[in-house]
Parts: C-alpha cells; sequence; structure tokens
C-alpha cells in the first residue's frame, strides 16, 4: 500500500491468490470495510421467498399488457397495486369541479386535492396539491387556484383532471418501488418518503426476488426505522405489514417484467395492527 511503486488494483498471476494493492490506505480501509459486510452477509440464514395470499396475476396481467409503453395511467396504477394485495387510499377521479365536489361529499371531508396527470411528476413543485380540504368552498378555492399555476406554468395541456382522496391518518411517510438496473435486474427499494425523499436520501436496495429475512433488514437498515419503533413515546408502526408490502413488490417485479419503474410516495404506516396506506404512486411500463 502507498503511491510509489505500488501498481493499483488486484494483482491476479495464474494460479495464485491475488494480492490487492492501492495507492491510498483510505481506499484500503473501504476495501475491507465492504469485506467485512459481505462476510456477515453471507453468514446470514438464506431465508425464503414467501408465496403471498390476495394476488390476482391474470388481472394484473391484462392492466399492463394492454398499456401503451410509457406511465400508467394513474386509474390503473392503483387497480394494479390492489391486484397485488397492495392497500392504498385509491382516489376518486373526476374531469371537472362539479365533479370533484360530488366526490368529496362522497368520501366525507377533509380530503387531498391533487392533479391527474402522468407527466407531472412532482405535483407539489407547481401547487398540484392541496391537503386538509374541509368544506365546498375550500374545494372550490383550492381548485381554481390549482388550475391558475399550473397554466401559469405552461403545462395546463398534461392535466387529466383531478383526483380526490380522503385524508390519511397520522403514521411515518415510507417509499418504496422498484427499478431495473442493466448489471443486477430488477432492485427493491425502500426508505424515508414524502417531500424529504431528496434531501435526506434515507434509503436501502435489495436485488429481487426478496426473501422474509430481506424484508425484515431492509426495514431495518434505514434510519427512518426508529421513527418506525417509535421515536419519543409515539407509538410503533406495523412493521410486519411493511414488509409483507416489500415482499408483494418483490413478486410483482417478477412477474411482470414489462414494469421498468414502480414508485410508491408516499407511504402512510399506521400503528401496530393497522398496516399501511399508500397515498400516491407511479409506474413506467417499457
Amino acid at each position: 500500500m502507498g503511491k510509489r511503486g505500488c501498481v493499483p488494483g488486484t494483482v491476479m498471476p495464474p494460479g495464485a491468490a491475488g494480492v490487492p494493492s492501492f495507492s491510498f490506505p483510505e481506499a484500503a480501509v473501504y476495501a475491507l470495510s465492504r469485506s467485512r459486510d459481505y462476510g456477515l452477509m453471507r453468514n446470514q440464514p438464506a431465508g425464503r421467498v414467501v408465496n403471498l395470499p390476495g394476488i390476482d396475476l391474470g388481472k394484473a396481467k391484462r392492466i399492463v399488457e394492454s398499456a401503451r409503453d410509457g406511465w400508467l395511467p394513474t386509474e390503473s396504477v392503483f387497480t394494479l397495486l390492489a391486484a397485488y394485495g397492495i392497500k392504498s387510499m385509491a382516489p376518486r377521479f373526476a374531469e371537472d369541479l362539479d365533479r370533484a365536489i360530488g366526490a368529496a361529499e362522497d368520501i366525507g371531508y377533509p380530503v387531498a386535492l391533487k392533479l391527474n396527470s402522468v407527466t407531472i411528476i412532482h405535483k407539489t413543485e407547481v401547487g398540484g396539491v392541496a391537503l386538509n380540504i374541509g368544506s365546498e368552498e375550500e374545494l372550490k378555492v383550492a381548485y381554481h387556484r390549482m388550475l391558475g399555476r399550473v397554466a401559469g406554468a405552461g403545462r395546463a395541456s398534461e392535466v387529466r383532471g383531478v383526483t380526490v382522496q380522503k385524508m390519511a391518518g397520522e403514521g411515518a411517510e415510507l417509499i418504496a418501488g422498484i427499478t431495473r438496473d442493466k448489471t443486477f435486474g430488477p432492485l427493491i427499494l425502500f426508505g424515508l418518503g414524502g417531500i424529504y425523499t431528496e434531501l435526506f436520501k434515507d434509503r436501502t436496495v435489495r436485488i429481487q426476488p426478496l426473501t422474509d429475512i430481506d424484508a425484515r433488514e431492509m426495514v431495518r437498515s434505514v434510519r427512518a426505522f426508529k421513527l418506525l419503533e417509535g421515536f419519543r413515546g409515539e407509538p410503533p408502526a406495523d412493521i410486519p405489514a411493511i414488509e409483507e408490502l416489500l415482499l408483494r413488490l418483490s413478486a410483482m417485479a417478477e412477474d411482470l417484467p414489462m414494469i421498468k419503474e414502480l414508485d410508491l410516495n408516499p407511504i402512510r404506516a399506521f400503528i401496530a395492527g393497522e398496516g399501511y396506506a399508500v397515498v400516491d404512486a407511479r409506474i413506467l411500463i417499457d
């Protein structure tokens, strides 16, 4: 180890064990740390891939096979989640203000109002989300303000109306999803969600298929796990339900290879015994 007289990389003569060499000690320490982590992982029980009940594979395949390449319409997204037994705050869809008012009356106030658009991903950045709407008058004000802001941003043509949802209960906000890597294939992601996702980047990934032990370790490996355990006297979240959610995403990635990307954000984690609810979601088909 050292800059002078050192060939960076690993020398691997035929029939001999390689001798790693590093230009700087920091790289050597990092390599040793990763080797230790790998050794610890190899010593863990392998776990098992769980057969999950409540999956309607036929319905799920019909949804994705009939879809065009690109972002799946919001209506189809929540139908697909339901086909895999993934719990959500399924929205009502409204093409105009009158239908939005009717949906809110059916659901019951307070409600959340959001833009219905497959291309406007970060809706909060264009004023496309209004929460805790408590009356018809508040809904009207929020609706007109929302569409006005989108028009001002020059993106009115990307809007397909609005969605109306019942406000979710209290709980930590999480993110989970599927992505596909050119080298490793399908990956399952989990971490802290909501508006702080990009700020803190508190997340972890595992190669699919997940075992029950993988799901358990994923939930416990992020810093946000302290929130799920019950931080400063708060009740703990329904951790087994969150682990099952990750296993259901793994099954979806296995069954539906045409899903290129899936984001569930935020997921509201309720207290122990009450599960979770996906509040917003998007799926990219390729």
